[in-house]
Parts: C-alpha cells; sequence; structure tokens
C-alpha cells in the first residue's frame, strides 16, 4: 500500500498489507462510517459530563492549577490518539482499542485492561444517566423528585437507538453534536464579549486574584498546591476521555485508511481548541470560590458553563440560558448514547466471553453486546440509595482511572509495535509521543488518590484505586508461572 503520513513524521511502512488483508476476519460489523461520522462521534462523545460538569473539581483549585492540569493533560491525550491512530490503520478490527495489549503486551494484559475499559463505558453510562435527570429538573420538578425514572426512560430510548443500524446511530448522533460544537462557539463568543467589556464592563482578569484557589487543606501551601493538581489530573483526564474512540470504530469504518488520519487530527485539534479555550473562559468568568462548584446533593449538577453565563450578565430566566442548558442536556445524552456504542464494540473485543455473546443481527447490530453493555446503566438507580454526590463522586473516579489503564496499555503497546515495525520492515516509527503518554497516565494512576491519605476513608480509597485493583485482580487470575509477563518481540502475531 502507498504510505501517507499520519500525523506530521508519522509514515506506515509501505511494506505492511493492506488494511483489507488485515482487516479480512470472519465475523464483520457493518463497514458503513465515514470519516465526518467518526469525527463526530469521538467529539460528541467527549463533550459531555467531564467538560460540562466534571470541570467543578479543576475549577475550585483555581484558575492556575485548572489550566495547567488541562493543558498538561492534552499533551498525553495527543499521545494516546497518535499512537492509536496509527496502529487503527494497520488494524481496523472492531474495538481494536481493546486487542492491542493483548497483541503486543500479553494476552493476560490485554484481557485484564479490556475488561476494565469496557466496564469503565458501561460505569460512564450510569454517570451520564444520573446527570441527565438532574439536569432536566431544571425545567421539570418532577425530574428532581424522580430521578430513577427519569433514568429509566432516558435509558430504555438510548438502548433502542442503539439496536438500529450503525450508519443511522451515527448520523444521529452527527447532527446532535453539530449542535453542541454551534452551542460551544457561541457560548464561548457571549464569554468572550464579557471578559472584553462589549456592552458592559470587562470583567478580564477579576477573577483570577486568587490564582491558587483554596488548594487542598493541609499544613503548608506548597503541599496544599501539590495535592490539588493530583486532584485535578484525573478529572482533566476524564474529561479528555472517548478521543481514543477512533480507535474503537475503526471496525465499522468504510475506508479505514483514509477515514483514520483524517478522524485522528480533526478529533485532537477540535477537541484541544474547545477544551482549553473553555477553561481559560470559564477560569476568568466563575470564581474558584463560587458556592455553585461545591459539590452538594443540590449543586452537583449546576455546571459551570450556565455559572459563568451568569456572571457574564444574563438574566436567571433568559431564553438564552434555557437554550444553553438545553443544549447541554443535549451533549450528556449523545455522551450517553456513545457509551453505550463504544461499549458495546469493546464487548466484540473480550477474548473470554462466549461467541454466542457477541452474534450480530443481520444488519451487523451486535445485540447482545449492546444489551449487555446498556444494562450496567441500571446502576444509575442507585441515587435511590446514596446521595448524588457520592454516586457521582464514585462513577467518576472509577471511569476515569478505568480510561487511564486503556490509555497506558495503548501506549505501551504502541512502543512495542514500532519496535517490530523497525525489525521486521526495517522501518522507523517515532515512540517519543508514546513514552511520554505511558509514563505520564501511569504517573496519573499512582498519584491519583494521594489526598484521601491526609484525610483517609475507605469510600474516598476505593473510589480512587478501584479499578485498578481490579485491573491487578483481572491479570493476577488469569496469570501462571509458565506465562511471560510480556510476551517477547519475536513471538508476537501481528493478525
Amino acid at each position: 500500500m502507498e504510505s501517507q503520513p499520519l500525523l506530521p513524521s508519522v509514515v506506515l511502512p509501505s511494506a505492511l498489507p493492506p488494511c483489507e488483508v488485515i482487516s479480512d476476519y470472519s465475523d464483520p460489523t457493518s463497514r458503513s462510517l465515514t470519516a465526518r461520522q467518526v469525527t463526530m462521534l469521538a467529539i460528541g462523545g467527549t463533550v459531555g459530563t467531564g467538560l460540562f460538569v466534571g470541570v467543578k473539581t479543576c475549577l475550585v483549585q483555581g484558575p492556575f492549577i485548572a489550566i495547567v492540569a488541562y493543558v498538561y493533560v492534552s499533551s498525553v491525550c495527543y499521545g494516546v490518539i497518535r499512537a492509536l491512530g496509527e496502529m487503527s490503520r494497520v488494524f481496523p478490527l472492531p474495538g481494536s482499542l481493546c486487542r492491542f495489549p493483548a497483541m503486543f503486551l500479553s494476552p493476560q494484559i490485554g484481557a485484564a485492561n479490556s475488561g476494565i475499559y469496557w466496564f469503565s463505558w458501561s460505569m460512564t453510562l450510569a454517570l451520564e444517566l444520573t446527570i441527565l435527570a438532574q439536569v432536566l429538573s431544571f425545567w421539570f420538578s418532577l425530574a428532581h423528585a424522580y430521578p430513577q425514572v427519569v433514568s429509566f426512560v432516558i435509558w430504555l430510548i438510548l438502548t433502542a437507538l442503539n439496536l438500529l443500524p450503525v450508519s443511522y446511530y451515527a448520523e444521529v448522533e452527527f447532527y446532535i453534536t453539530l449542535v453542541k460544537v454551534a452551542a460551544l462557539v457561541l457560548w464561548t463568543a457571549i464569554c468572550a464579549g464579557a471578559i472584553l467589556g462589549f456592552g458592559t464592563e470587562a470583567i478580564g482578569f477579576h477573577n483570577w486574584h486568587q490564582p491558587w484557589g483554596t488548594g487542598i487543606l493541609v499544613d503548608g501551601p506548597i503541599l496544599s498546591r501539590i495535592l490539588a493538581l493530583m486532584a485535578s489530573l484525573v478529572s482533566a483526564a476524564f474529561t479528555f476521555q472517548s478521543s481514543e474512540s477512533v480507535a474503537i470504530t475503526a471496525g465499522d469504518m468504510a475506508d479505514p485508511q483514509t477515514s483514520i488520519p483524517k478522524s485522528v487530527r480533526a478529533i485532537y485539534f477540535r477537541i484541544l481548541v474547545f477544551y482549553i479555550l473553555s477553561i481559560v473562559l470559564l477560569t476568568l468568568l466563575v470564581d474558584a470560590s463560587d458556592p455553585g462548584l461545591q459539590l452538594s446533593d443540590d449543586s452537583v449538577f449546576s455546571s459551570p458553563f450556565i455559572l459563568a453565563l451568569l456572571n457574564a450578565g444574563l438574566a436567571p430566566g433568559s431564553a438564552l440560558l434555557h437554550i444553553i442548558n438545553l443544549v447541554i442536556f443535549f451533549s450528556i445524552l449523545s455522551a450517553a448514547n456513545s457509551n453505550i456504542y463504544f461499549g458495546s464494540r469493546c464487548f466484540l473485543a473480550l477474548e473470554n466471553v462466549p461467541k454466542r455473546f457477541k452474534q450480530k443481527s443481520h444488519r451487523g447490530v451486535p445485540v447482545t453486546a449492546v444489551s449487555v453493555t446498556a444494562s450496567f446503566g441500571l446502576l444509575s438507580l442507585a441515587t435511590g440509595f446514596h446521595s448524588v454526590e457520592v454516586v457521582f463522586s464514585w462513577l467518576l473516579n472509577i471511569c476515569a482511572c478505568a480510561g487511564l489503564l486503556m490509555w497506558c496499555c495503548s501506549a505501551f503497546s504502541h512502543v512495542r509495535f514500532a519496535a517490530i515495525l523497525s525489525r521486521k520492515f526495517d522501518t522507523h516509527t517515532s515512540t517519543f509521543w508514546s513514552w511520554y503518554a505511558g509514563i505520564n497516565t501511569a504517573v496519573f494512576l499512582l498519584v491519583n488518590g494521594f489526598v484521601v491519605f491526609f484525610n483517609f476513608t475507605w469510600s474516598s480509597f476505593l473510589a480512587s484505586y478501584l479499578s485498578v485493583f481490579l485491573f491487578i485482580a483481572l491479570w493476577g487470575i488469569q496469570w501462571r508461572p509458565k506465562n511471560e509477563f510480556l510476551v517477547p518481540l519475536d513471538r508476537v502475531v501481528m493478525q
């Protein structure tokens, strides 16, 4: 095949067989997604709960830490999707993201990682459904009184949508995401106007009077700020997660060799612009000590994006405020929709699942995979037994850490992928960004729960490290003394 650059300085070797040969497996899904649909699917899955609600965790630490956390994590995200884009172009299989660790690291690591990653998509669905019910309470008091009923109705609708042919699902998602992007542009324009003083007194850098926020309350300002940054990193990482979904949709792409490079470029740069610009504007308009940023049952779902508009001068009952809140609702709805799609494709890549659970309809829809993945969304009903704050914090931490595990394994998979290309095809593929992403995600996972040790509770400790413990347990169950931790490079089978 002809070599085409994926990203600057990344070229696939012409000696590799074409995608049509590599992807010739016996049980295909429907290859009908275009590059525009794949790009919008990834953006739709990413621009959701993490950006509109989870960003609170960073904002309360002050503008400096919030911006540093987002810029730092965005650089790690670049390394991950760069690596995945290159590997997926060679292996455009359903849920290929879940297959790479098993192929390039070891079957045991791959199985453990894939299981945790699928679990994270399922749990994120529960998180999104929990939030959707509360966002509706902006207009309907009954939604606040009966959130479980609202969550269940939305769950039924999304599950039914994912049982339609993938091209229908993707087209619906495309237009929802288009509205999302347009609304973000409008929100950006309004906020920028308020900051610069168009039509009113300029807000400027007034809210940067306390650049560090209150930090984590421990003795010593330096330690407090370090802990605040640690607490912000995983939350920021959750916001960027699903940007790697280009590797999940590879098996549904009509022309993966062309679509993947286009999608990787578009996904990263669009998300980067939206996220970095959004976090800067939020820090300028929402003070770190704003009561609306505090996590409580009454305020956990008051989005900082709404607070920013209120601080920009919009009246609480203004039509524009209602429009933006409606967009936030559809954004999170779109993200929840993506959770089922991406989770079901990861389910197809689970090696230990019996084949009968991977059967597809005559239109290529993995019905059982969709049903099993969607069933975890019913955990959103747990808000009837625990406070919203507890459920939100638990689900966010578990999902974020599970996603970081996949980022870590994917980055190191690419390191070994590149080493194999160098040996077998005498070609050089840069691994700097893969090493950078792999090491940093491992650090994020390690330091995520450090704050807990200054005010220890078992609930917070488990929320911080449960995904890591489950990963180790799944790996340990499958490991045998005869197994090697990593498969030797000369024994890696690239198929």
